[in-house]
């Protein structure tokens, strides 16, 4: 066989086993995305143990090939799996290893499905604040992340229907209402196929959040709505609503319709395998049972409320150890910065010491003759210094006002009830000033201005103080007619002229 021949063959060769090499990388691919699939389709049917099957057997393909993306939504899934069946400590393990895959992947829709599922299963052991943490934080990263706008709205009512259950458990009735408040308006807006559950989770929260302020005509309301809606697009699962609804009878002693309902709640999350509610549901049951004097009952349900508790228990003391574990290792890490920094500490001082002989043996006498010059060019030294010092201070000065004023807009933005005196104390004179020329200005109206200083537009205004764009035009609308501001003057400019 002649040289070129047997190049031409090598060549050939090559590119077969090249483009071989790259089909089988493709179909490795499409294997994992199709094993990801079925891990979420068996998840959706409640077969958790199938979707951790799916899960790890696409980790091992994907760890195979290096493939970061496939490990990072591998463990992910496997955690999601374990936080369903109610093994919260090897879920957090899984989370945590999906966590540190997704630095190097940087999906920011895994990143906010870890955020959610860590916030539920905190709020599951009852590490309430923990919950809010990792929940918030999924909040913000859903602008970042590569979905439609209809599945973003999606993605803030998952985050929103975990906040308002979280902050009813913590007994926070005006934080849970907000977020409830949010849901109202986002589940107008997104498509019906995504909203159903969530639709039947906000009625069932409104139903709770009336029943705790005694309204029973609006609490009866929205829990029959959420039964009827949930019949009507055959949503099974109906254990929240069931449950809440229960102690609304059981508050207006209707007990025997109540522990019907609580008995349908207790079979759906043992269904589930969901075992965070059961305890106190259980206990519920309890009660029942011991005030018609069936105390066989009664013990049973108190054994099994019992043996969950512990169960949990160990789950949160668990998860909690192992975070501790985490604490200290930043911990040693920051002794070993410690040191380090300490004997650089040391080494410069060493250098100073050095440098201080040297001055003192070689530089005084030079340092003497620089005495006698021009007092004026000492002076010029001088000024010089203090200028730069006065930069240096102004510089300060501004940085600590750009902090103050993205506090302020993020305030605003939560419609936080601290914002107008935040407002108060960073603009000082536009409140005097606007108080001088109108001294009965209510705080809805104070805070209105702030949001117009703040060049916030009607929408901007409608959308952080949850009502229409209408609405803020007609409360524009009042105020300029309370300031006696000319109609054919800015608004806007108006008010920013106000602190000039």
């Amino acid at each position: 066989m002649s040289y070129y021949l047997r190049v031409v063959v090598s060549l050939i060769f090559l590119c077969c086993h090249i483009f071989g090499v790259a089909q089988t990388s493709k179909k490795s691919l499409d294997e994992i995305d199709n094993l990801l699939d079925s891990s979420r389709v068996a998840s959706n049917n409640l077969k958790f143990d199938k979707s951790f099957s799916f899960a790890e057997e696409s980790l091992n393909l994907s760890q195979r090939i290096n493939y970061q993306n496939g490990i990072a939504w591998s463990y992910f899934q496997m955690g999601q799996a374990q936080s369903l069946l109610s093994n919260y400590n090897k879920a957090m393990d899984f989370l945590n290893l999906s966590e540190n895959k997704n630095q190097m992947a940087k999906d920011q829709f895994l990143q906010y499905e870890i955020h959610r599922i860590k916030g539920r299963i905190y709020g599951n052991l009852e590490l309430y604040d923990k919950a809010v943490v990792q929940l918030k934080k999924g909040l913000k990263i859903i602008p970042s992340t590569k979905r439609t706008q209809d599945e973003k709205k999606y993605l803030e009512v998952l985050i929103n229907e975990n906040l308002y259950v979280t902050y009813n458990m913590l007994n926070k009735l005006d934080s849970a209402y907000q977020y409830m408040n949010a849901n109202k308006y986002l589940l107008k807006n997104v498509e019906a196929t995504y909203a159903k559950t969530s639709q039947t989770s906000l009625y069932t929260f409104l139903g709770n959040y009336f029943s705790n302020l005694n309204e029973v005509d609006s609490a009866s309301y929205y829990f029959q709505l959420s039964d009827d809606f949930a019949k009507e697009n055959q949503i099974h699962y109906t254990n929240f609503n069931d449950q809440y609804w229960a102690d609304f009878l059981f508050k207006q002693n209707k007990k025997d319709s109540a522990i019907l309902l609580y008995k349908r709640a207790a079979e759906h999350l043992e269904e589930l395998k969901n075992l965070a509610p059961l305890p106190e549901l259980y206990t519920k049951i309890v009660e029942y049972f011991e005030s018609i004097g069936e105390e066989e009952m009664a013990r049973t349900y108190k054994v099994k409320s019992l043996e969950i508790e512990k169960l949990l228990n160990d789950n949160k003391f668990q998860v909690i150890q192992t975070e501790l574990k985490s604490v200290e290792k930043d911990r040693d890490q920051k002794l070993g910065i410690l040191k380090i920094a300490q004997y650089s500490i040391l080494g410069i001082i060493i250098l100073i010491s050095i440098y201080l002989i040297y001055f003192f043996k070689f530089l005084k006498p030079r340092i003497s003759k620089l005495k006698n010059e021009s007092k004026d060019s000492a002076e010029a030294i001088l000024k010089n210094e203090n200028s730069k010092l006065a930069k240096i201070e102004i510089a300060k000065s501004d940085e600590d006002k750009n902090w103050q004023f993205e506090d302020l807009i993020e305030l605003a933005k939560e419609n936080s009830p601290g914002f107008l005196a935040r407002f108060q104390d960073i603009y000082p004179e536009f409140m005097r000033s606007l108080l001088e020329i109108q001294p009965n200005l209510h705080p809805s109206e104070l805070t209105l201005c702030a949001y117009i200083y703040l060049n916030f537009t009607t929408k901007e205004i409608a959308k952080f103080t949850f009502t229409s764009p209408r609405t803020v035009q007609t409360r524009k609308y009042n105020l300029r007619k309370k300031l006696q501001i000319p109609t054919e003057e800015d608004l806007y400019i108006w008010m920013r002229k106000l602190s000039c």
